[in-house]
């Protein structure tokens, strides 16, 4: 088995573990998912997720220029992951980071951390539970101290975009429409 195999049949058992991780979210919480856009409507749904993405990829942009400057490198390990993948298996990509990977993330960072630690902080409880998801979201996106440049803003973003129409919904497909843009962008 050579090296490349290896990452392979890594990358492709990281995917199986994203979609079951990504599965057993919606059969938990599939109603609340269906309930949170109801309570949006439809058309403001659509419209906070164009104005959403938007927001999320023009904080990507502006944090990877600044980390650029910082670092002198024009992509973070995340994104050169991203970009390989891509290139390799580009459904399988498509599967990993526009499908599971939001699904999971964002019920995880959002709809449960996010909402258990408001109700722990008696003053600031809503500030406090998007710094600390939105803080443990950005981490396990870098490998550098100088990544949270790009990813800390992304996902205070997304903590806060949760915390103010608690649509978990909107944050899922913010997220999906994000990585497909860096998806397709990174596969060209």
């Amino acid at each position: 088995v050579t090296d490349n195999e290896e990452v392979i049949a890594s990358e492709w058992t990281t995917i199986l573990i994203y979609f079951g991780l990504a599965a057993y979210a919606l059969h938990l919480y599939f109603r609340e998912f269906i309930d949170s856009v109801h309570r949006m409507g439809i058309r403001k749904f659509v419209v906070a997720v164009v104005i959403g993405s938007l927001l999320v990829i023009s904080c990507n942009v502006l944090g990877g220029i600044i980390r650029a400057g910082v670092t002198g490198e024009l992509l973070s390990q995340n994104q050169e992951s991203v970009n390989t993948w891509a290139a390799t298996f580009l459904a399988a990509a498509f599967l990993r980071y526009v499908v599971c990977v939001p699904i999971f993330e964002e019920t995880i960072f959002r709809y449960i951390l996010q909402g258990w630690l408001r109700g722990k902080f008696k003053k600031g409880g809503a500030f406090f539970a998007v710094l600390i998801s939105g803080t443990l979201f950005a981490l396990v996106h870098v490998a550098t101290p100088a990544d949270l440049i790009q990813y800390l803003p992304i996902a205070l973003l997304l903590g806060t975009i949760y915390e103010k129409t608690r649509c978990i919904s909107l944050t899922i497909c913010i997220h999906s429409v994000y990585n497909l843009i860096v998806l397709v962008l990174q596969s060209m």
